[in-house]
């Protein structure tokens, strides 16, 4: 009778753990496939917000183009500088921000060097005014040089080459070629984060298979306004400042009067080089696309396509801890 009870009792046992184990595995699944189901919505929002992202893209070509055709000069006041967002109808919670910016209304600092890869001294100057305008030290012009020109030799005026960066932890080198980023100044000596919080409004890195770059006179801020030379009356850029959001310069001739010979070339009312970024929500998955447009050969052409939060949004902070540490 004993060993009959305690034959039930382990069937018992048994069974519950079979019960148990069952309901431990059947959790687990159900857990698994809310992961898969949530990645999946995450992949499937990834995907439409992307699609939906080069969609704005190819509108926001088709509208440079048409600019072009109607209007000799760029300035905040036309269709293409102002801000986009809104939602979409039917489509879930779909929404989309963002906004083009004239990528030529602040200092190229690749116009520091030429297509040779020697050192432009007249970018090199305005670079420097710009620095000093900004309130930053000017001497951060001949490092940032260093970066890009095709030597190993330091400039005699606090320069920085391959020496200054392989002592660090972890060690790295100058490319000896031109910006990819202009977030790539923070890897160069001397610009922490203080640095590029101030500078980075009034800094681009765009391609230069040419001449230099123009500075927009009708988007540039007022710091780029007054780099373009030392003497440059400030009541004149306020006035170039003033009249941005009602068409701006019209007559170039006249405004290159008023700088230096060696600077004319280098100011435009008009613009080649845009930059459109977007943020993308579907159904909670967010989407990020930054985008270089190039206006410059009668059609407009992407230059190159980055997804992902823009680099200064995280390389800042990153500074910042480097400079702390």
């Amino acid at each position: 009778m004993s060993s009959c009870r305690s034959q039930k009792g382990l069937a018992l046992i048994s069974a519950l753990l079979v019960v148990s184990l069952a309901g431990v595995l059947g959790a687990g699944r159900m857990f698994t496939l809310q992961v898969e189901s949530q990645s999946s919505k995450a992949l499937i929002g990834n995907a439409r917000g992307r699609m939906l992202a080069l969609g704005i893209e190819e509108l926001a070509a088709e509208m440079l183009a048409a600019d072009a055709a109607a209007s000799a000069s760029d300035h905040p006041g036309e269709d293409w500088a102002q801000k986009i967002g809104q939602s979409i109808p039917g489509s879930g919670q779909t929404t989309f921000q963002g906004r083009m910016e004239d990528m030529q209304g602040r200092f190229n600092v690749n116009n520091m060097i030429t297509f040779q890869g020697a050192a432009d001294m007249i970018a090199v100057d305005q670079f420097q005014r710009l620095l000093r305008i900004l309130e930053l030290d000017e001497t951060l012009a001949y490092k940032a040089l260093d970066w890009m020109d095709s030597d190993n030799l330091p400039q005699p005026l606090a320069g920085a080459e391959d020496e200054a960066y392989t002592r660090l932890d972890p060690p790295y080198q100058a490319p000896n070629r031109p910006l990819e980023d202009v977030s790539e100044l923070l890897a160069v000596e001397g610009f922490n984060a203080a640095v590029w919080s101030a500078l980075a409004p009034h800094v681009t890195a765009l391609p230069v298979p040419g001449p230099p770059t123009p500075i927009n006179l009708n988007t540039a801020s007022e710091p780029v306004l007054l780099s373009l030379a030392d003497d440059l009356d400030p009541a004149l850029a306020q006035l170039w400042l003033e009249g941005q959001n009602n068409g701006g310069v019209s007559n170039l001739s006249e405004a290159r009067r008023a700088l230096p010979a060696n600077m004319a070339s280098r100011v435009a009312i008009s613009s080649n080089w845009f930059q459109l970024r977007l943020a993308v929500n579907v159904d909670g998955a967010r989407f990020f696309l930054t985008s270089l447009l190039d206006r410059g050969a009668g059609t407009v052409e992407t230059r190159w396509r980055r997804q992902g939060i823009p680099a200064e949004a995280w390389l800042a902070p990153l500074a910042q801890q480097r400079a702390e540490s």
